[in-house]
C-alpha cells in the first residue's frame, strides 16, 4: 500500500514533467540524505524535491520510502498553489 502511493506521486511528478517540450522541460531532481540520526539514536531519511533548481517538496521520515512520498506530495501541493496542474 505504501509503495504504491509513493509510486503514484513519483509518477504523476515525472508525467507533469513529460507534458513539456523538451526544450523547455522543468528538470526534476530528487535528493536524498544517507541515514541519519537524532539526539536519541532514532534513524531518519530527508528527501528533496528540486524543480528547475527550486526546493518545492521536503519529507522527512524514518522510512526512506515514507519520506519520499511525502515529499513528492508536498511538491504536487506546492505546484498546484502555483496553477499548475499535477494530475
Amino acid at each position: 500500500m505504501l509503495a504504491d502511493r509513493d509510486q503514484r506521486y513519483r509518477m504523476r511528478l515525472n508525467n507533469w514533467v513529460q507534458t513539456y517540450p523538451l526544450h523547455v522541460r522543468p528538470m526534476l531532481q530528487w535528493d536524498s540524505s544517507e541515514a541519519l540520526h537524532d539526539s536519541s539514536g532514532n534513524t531518519y531519511f530527508v528527501i528533496c524535491v528540486y524543480i528547475s533548481d527550486h526546493l518545492y517538496g521536503l519529507g522527512q521520515h524514518h522510512s526512506k520510502r515514507r519520506a519520499r512520498e511525502i515529499a513528492a506530495r508536498e511538491a504536487i501541493h506546492c505546484l498546484a498553489r502555483e496553477g499548475y496542474s499535477v494530475a
